[in-house]
């Protein structure tokens, strides 16, 4: 308790107490080896209809599982996609395929697993298996909404302060403790902040990200992917 007090009066002024916000960072739990898409204009039965064929021919549908490989909610406007184990989607055929039924894909909700890296000043996922390299954004510290009281804050700066100073095995068991505490947004925190790269440089991770397209012009102009951190599944460093 003493170390812990101690790290808290030399960090307490490092990071302040995170907003609680209207709304989740993660709108959907997406499950292993299934992809969800948020579609806009898939208002009926033939809007649905239309979608399913358009992505049953995609290569990494599972469609030995739900309505041939596929789950299409209206009233959510949502389509769920199982998929092959190891198989990744290809975003850009997605949105095409969308495209063809007449719909907008939003948003794909996915899995990643890969090896973080650091490439300047961005985070970035390389992708087991294919080599791909995900550039990857972090929420706003006023979108993550942390459980509990400000108890987990504690552990969460004796964790960077630790990391900060080499004290890599202590920083670590600050931090599963902070996420006791918190929930599991406190790991979101953790990959956002300068003062913990030590502890996740290099190791093996699965994300949950939604992925969409920038909506400026610019963005638009030269397709960039943006590919937006939903929830931790896996990270143990």
């Amino acid at each position: 308790m003493k170390k812990i007090i101690r790290y808290t009066i030399i960090g307490g002024c490092l990071l302040a107490p995170v907003t609680k916000a209207a709304q989740p960072v993660a709108p959907v739990n997406v499950q292993s080896n299934q992809a969800v898409l948020e579609v806009k204009g898939m208002v009926c039965a033939h809007c649905s209809k239309a979608a399913h064929k358009q992505l049953s021919g995609a290569a990494a549908l599972n469609r030995s599982l739900l309505q041939d490989g596929l789950l299409i909610d209206i009233d959510k406007k949502q389509i769920v996609m199982a998929l092959l184990p190891g198989k990744s989607v290809d975003y850009r055929k997605l949105q095409e395929a969308i495209k063809e039924s007449d719909c907008e894909l939003l948003r794909l909700h996915m899995r990643l697993q890969g090896r973080l890296e650091k490439k300047g000043d961005r985070l970035v996922l390389i992708e087991n298996g294919t080599g791909k390299s995900y550039p990857i954004t972090l929420p706003e510290k006023n979108q993550l909404v942390c459980d509990g009281n400000d108890e987990y804050l504690a552990w969460y700066r004796v964790a960077s302060m630790a990391c900060a100073m080499g004290k890599l095995e202590e920083s670590k068991k600050s931090l599963k403790k902070a996420v006791e505490l918190g929930g599991d947004e406190v790991m979101l925190m953790a990959l956002g902040d300068a003062r913990m790269e030590k502890l996740w440089t290099g190791q093996q991770t699965v994300l949950q990200v939604g992925v969409g397209w920038g909506r400026n012009q610019e963005a638009a102009k030269r397709k960039t992917m943006n590919v937006l951190v939903e929830r931790v599944i896996e990270f143990n460093p």
